[in-house]
């Protein structure tokens, strides 16, 4: 073919596409691509040359090229041009197939090999720059146009190469409050299909992996069913390792017992069947898998899978589905002696059933070489180089510096050295901590205490778990209610309170509270999240009792004991929660709430006007298996001396005498130290110090002299009075003498006006 017939015929399609609209296909506009030209065209070598008219013939070529030149000022060999391209070109142009890579000639033909216009285009190998949109959507977090460029691509054949970016768009769907579930798992799914597998991954990529990991099980806080999935695709792509630690301690703790082990068994199954498809010398099934080959791999992850999951099932109280899981001769594996005397300790101590055969089969294995491995733990000379390396301990080396501007003082710096080596040892005193914050804050400074807690967090689970406990104990005692709230919804996953009523607190208080210009505490919050723990009692009780302070009426904390009566219910009863997708309530039935919560509840329900509510009280405690304490009734009974009812006071001091009588007094100290460790027992409990004091002091308050004695007298009964151990009780004691003196004045005076007869 001619250069004059080549450039006549794009002469003859210029003139058609210059007449015709632009056209918009989809791959034009998810790709970026640019729609076909009518008036400017781009050569090769990126000159853009203007089309003066429609006849001019010269798309591609430049002008400046001799042979152009040549062309331009030829004389044709026929007078008839437009004639001999009728006759050379067909009445119409042949529909485009798409197994045909041809673009206008024919390809059977002889001169189409030759011609430039035989541009290949392969469906199986798209532009690189749809990959490139795809992963900018990603990055730009426009998740719903990645999300269908993807189906896009996907549905026209296109191979999407797999990458790590993918990662974000399937955190970017967990987190979506806008899809359903369904739709959640099913996108979810796909854009983790499409991360790279472990064998093809980087370190680079692990670490994603592992961040992923924490966004999930951390952050996001997703339904049980998307943890699972999530878990699931993880391991099939031989993520077990990185995904395990977290995901089998949230699965099992959250969900009811069957879907637990149903969980586990398919998340070993997913890694055995991964191990089978990378290793070319199995089959590709599970079968494949060798059962010496599965035993060792099991043998691998018992330290990831089956310890943590029997030490939660354990700490939930779900010990039958916890026996299921311990190895057995068929499939023997260690664990660690922790996890057997975990078991053994709960299955002894348990308040719900007797588990004899239990306990005679978990001392057998734990006995047994073959079961059992003790415990790695790092030494103090391990761990303390890490501590030295962090940029935490490192910043608080100059607050320890007395040549430093930035030196705290002895006294809290003594205080620091201390807590820093807690948490070197993982041995953290809370009451220290408590004292340490109070003296820190008083002085003006917040360093310290941000610093202390991502060591403390960056620890250990006992470490953290104690720290954030002091904390929230502080805060509790100051009043700062929004930050015990905040500290417990940052750091803790929903167990033991209903997440609607805490995140309803805290709204309330960040509306209402006027306290963030004058405590320095709030100006310490954790704005990154560092780790998620699971809570303990503690940890519930202090959450409550945020609740029920921060409650703004009487009705509000009536419904809040409502809905808290609901929890310990379900719980008490192994109902299962009202969706069973949500967090709020663990399956645990030892999961119990603190006797300490019915405290708060009493001292702002019981109310004058209703005399009968502790009754309901107690009737409540006995309901959800909750033994009253000491401090219960210490409220009962000073409740019925502010309502007048002496009668019923001293019915409940009678009933404690007569409970635990005392031969002799025992010191003082005795009481007061043993107060915070005393556990609730069944039945009446001994009255202690507390109990008298308070007693003591309502009496003395409203000027029931004779039964302020009556107390009195039963005090030195049992106790032996210490002058400045207990100053509540020594104000008591002092103002009952001032009683008496002004009682015996009036009587003086009464006498004196009385008429001589």
């Amino acid at each position: 073919m001619s250069i004059v017939s080549i450039s006549h015929r794009w002469t003859i399609l210029s003139r058609a596409l210059s007449h015709s609209p632009l056209r918009q296909t989809t791959a034009t506009v998810a790709l970026r691509l640019a729609s076909r030209p009518t008036s400017n065209s781009v050569d090769f070598v990126g000159n853009t040359t203007k089309l003066n008219s429609p006849s001019d013939r010269f798309i591609f070529e430049d002008e400046s090229e001799d042979y152009a030149n040549v062309t331009r000022n030829a004389t044709p060999k026929t007078l008839s041009t437009l004639g001999h391209i009728e006759a050379t070109l067909p009445l119409r142009l042949p529909e485009p197939v798409v197994s045909d890579t041809s673009i206008f000639e024919d390809f059977s033909s002889d001169t189409s090999s030759n011609d430039y216009a035989t541009l290949r285009v392969s469906l199986r190998e798209p532009p690189s720059s749809a990959f490139q949109t795809l992963e900018t959507l990603i990055r730009r977090e426009q998740n719903e146009e990645a999300w269908a460029l993807c189906q896009e691509m996907l549905s026209s054949g296109i191979d999407i190469p797999k990458s790590n970016v993918y990662g974000r768009a399937a955190m970017a769907v967990l987190a979506s409050h806008e899809l359903s579930e369904q739709d959640q798992i099913s996108r979810c799914s796909l854009w983790l299909s499409m991360i790279p597998s472990a064998h093809e991954n980087n370190e680079l990529g692990n670490k994603r992996i592992i961040l992923m990991r924490r966004r999930v099980f951390q952050g996001l806080q997703p339904t049980i069913t998307l943890a699972i999935q999530f878990s699931l695709i993880m391991a099939s792509k031989g993520y077990l390792e990185f995904i395990a630690p977290e995901a089998v301690v949230f699965v099992t703790r959250f969900a009811p017992p069957p879907i637990s082990l149903r969980f586990i068994k398919d998340f070993l199954t997913s890694d055995f069947a991964y191990i089978g498809d990378v290793d070319s010398k199995q089959e590709k099934d599970l079968q494949g898998v060798r059962d010496e080959e599965r035993l060792h791999r099991l043998q691998e992850l018992a330290h990831l899978v089956q310890g943590p999951a029997i030490e939660t099932l354990t700490r939930s109280g779900e010990f039958a589905a916890a026996m299921l899981l311990l190895p057995t001769p068929k499939k023997p594996f260690r664990l660690s002696t922790r996890t057997y005397d975990l078991l053994l300790s709960r299955l002894r101590d348990t308040r719900v059933g007797s588990f004899p055969d239990y306990i005679d089969l978990v001392e057998k294995l734990r006995h047994d070489p073959s079961y059992y491995e003790e415990p790695w733990s790092l030494s103090y000379a391990e761990i303390d180089p890490w501590h030295t390396r962090t940029k935490h301990f490192e910043a608080l080396k100059h607050e320890l510096d007395p040549a430093s501007p930035l030196y705290i003082g002895e006294s809290l710096a003594v205080q620091l050295r201390s807590i820093l080596d807690g948490i070197r040892q993982s041995e953290l005193s809370v009451p220290e901590l408590v004292a340490f914050f109070s003296d820190y804050y008083d002085s003006g400074r917040t360093t310290a205490i941000i610093r202390l807690r991502k060591l403390a967090l960056g620890r250990n689970w006992p470490t953290g778990s104690a720290f954030l406990y002091a904390e929230m104990s502080y805060y509790l005692n100051h009043a700062l209610y929004l930050l015990v709230l905040k500290t417990y919804a940052n750091h803790f996953y929903f167990s033991g309170v209903p997440e609607e009523e805490l995140t309803a607190a805290i709204r309330y208080l960040e509306a209402n509270d006027d306290s963030e210009h004058r405590h320095p505490a709030y100006s310490t919050k954790q704005k990154n999240l560092i780790r998620r723990f699971f809570p303990n009692e503690s940890h519930t009780d202090l959450a409550w009792h945020a609740l029920v302070r921060a409650a703004p009426s009487t009705r509000d904390v009536d419904a809040l004991y409502h809905r808290f009566m609901q929890y310990q219910l379900r719980i008490r009863n192994e109902n299962p929660p009202e969706n069973a997708t949500r967090l709020s309530f663990p399956p645990s039935i030892e999961h119990s709430i603190g006797t300490s919560v019915f405290t708060v509840f009493l001292s702002r329900l019981l109310r004058p006007n209703q005399p009968s509510r502790a009754s309901e009280f107690f009737r409540d405690m006995a309901k959800v298996g909750v033994n009253p304490t000491i401090h219960h009734f210490t409220l009962l009974a000073t409740f019925y001396v502010h309502v007048g009812d002496i009668q019923r006071t001293f019915s409940v001091v009678r009933a404690l005498e007569q409970e635990h009588p005392v031969t002799s007094p025992s010191p003082i100290q005795i009481s007061l130290e043993t107060i915070h460790r005393q556990r609730p027992e069944p039945g009446i409990p001994i009255p202690d110090a507390i109990f008298y004091t308070s007693l003591l002091g309502a009496l003395v308050e409203l000027k029931y002299l004779k039964e302020a004695q009556e107390i009195r007298r039963l005090f030195y009964k049992r106790f032996i009075h210490t002058m400045y151990l207990h100053p509540p009780l020594d104000i008591a004691l002092r103002n009952l003498k001032r009683l008496e003196y002004e009682v015996d004045q009036q009587r003086v005076t009464f006498q004196a006006e009385r008429p001589q007869s």
